[in-house]
C-alpha cells in the first residue's frame, strides 16, 4: 500500500498535531496524491488526534496504528511530506492552512457549537492551570495571581481549551483580538484569530522559542513576551518553572498602551 507516516516525538501533544502533522495531510491533499493512501500513526495516540485526522478527511479505515517498539514496518510506496515547521522556524503557508482547517472544522461539525448565540469574548487568557501535564515543567507557578491581575486590568475571559470542542475553540479564537497565555500548544490556536491581533506569551528567561512568533507572523499578528523569574536559580533552563511578578505585568500594560490600539488598557 501507499502510506504516509505520521509518527514523531511529541505526537501525543495537541500543538504538534495542529502545526506539524495535520498541515502535512493538507499538503498531501493539495498535491492530489491523497487517494488510496494509508496513514500510519503510533499505537495509542490520543483520541483528539484521531478526531483531527477525521476532520482533515482521513477516516478510521485508512488509519493504521503501529506498536513502534515491536513492529518492523514495510511500506510498498511511501510518501514523504515535509513539515511547515523546522525547529523554531515556521513557514508562512500555515496562514493559508489555518483558513482551510477552520473551514474543515466548521464543515465537520456542521457548524454545530455549544456556544449558541452568545457574544464571544474579544480578550482571552489561555489558561494551563487546570491542565494535567505528564511532566511538571515550564509552569507559571503564580498563574492564579497573573490571571486575576490581567482579568482585572483587561477584562480577559479565562479560557481553558481542554473544556471545549474543536469547533468551540476555533470560534472563540476567531473573535479574539487580545490573547494572553503561557507559551505552549494552547496559544497555537491564535492561527484562527484575526490579523493584527495581539498575542502575549508568558515564559521564563531561557525559553526563547520562536514557534509562536512564526505562527503570528503567518497571520500578520503582533507578538510580545513577558519573561518571568526562575524558581530554581541554581540550574535554570528552558524547562524551568517561573514566576511573573507584578512589576513585569505593569511593564506589559505600558507596552500595550504604546500600541496603535489606544483603548487596549
Amino acid at each position: 500500500d501507499t502510506a504516509l507516516v505520521l509518527i514523531r516525538p511529541g505526537d501525543h501533544i495537541f500543538g504538534h498535531w495542529l502545526i506539524d502533522m495535520i498541515p502535512r495531510v493538507w499538503i498531501l491533499k493539495k498535491s492530489g496524491f491523497s487517494r488510496n493512501v494509508k496513514f500510519i500513526v503510533r499505537q495509542g495516540i490520543p483520541n483528539f488526534a484521531i478526531e483531527m485526522l477525521n476532520i482533515a478527511g482521513v477516516y478510521r479505515r485508512d488509519i493504521i496504528e503501529v506498536d513502534v517498539r515491536n513492529t518492523l514496518l514495510k511500506i510498498k510506496n511511501g510518501i514523504y511530506v515535509m513539515n511547515l515547521r523546522a525547529d523554531q522556524t515556521v513557514h508562512t503557508a500555515l496562514g493559508e492552512f489555518s483558513s482551510w482547517w477552520r473551514d474543515r472544522v466548521y464543515s465537520f461539525y456542521d457548524n454545530r457549537s455549544t456556544l449558541g448565540n452568545v457574544k464571544l469574548p474579544k480578550r482571552i487568557y489561555v489558561s494551563r492551570r487546570n491542565w494535567k501535564k505528564n511532566a511538571p515543567n515550564r509552569r507559571c507557578i503564580n498563574a492564579d495571581f497573573v490571571e486575576e491581575y490581567l482579568r482585572n486590568k483587561l477584562n480577559l475571559f479565562l479560557f481553558h481549551p481542554e473544556n471545549y470542542s474543536f469547533i468551540d475553540q476555533v470560534k472563540i479564537f476567531s473573535q479574539a483580538e487580545i490573547i494572553f497565555g503561557e507559551e505552549g500548544s494552547g496559544l497555537h490556536n491564535s492561527l484562527f484569530s484575526p490579523e493584527d491581533s495581539i498575542v502575549v506569551t508568558l515564559r521564563n528567561e531561557k525559553n526563547l522559542g520562536l514557534i509562536q512568533s512564526g505562527l503570528c507572523r503567518s497571520r500578520n499578528q503582533i507578538i510580545s513576551a513577558v519573561f518571568g523569574d526562575f524558581l530554581d536559580k541554581e540550574n535554570p533552563s528552558r524547562e524551568s518553572d517561573f514566576i511573573v511578578g507584578k512589576e513585569r505585568l505593569e511593564e506589559c500594560m505600558d507596552c500595550l498602551k504604546a500600541t496603535d490600539r489606544k483603548s487596549v488598557v
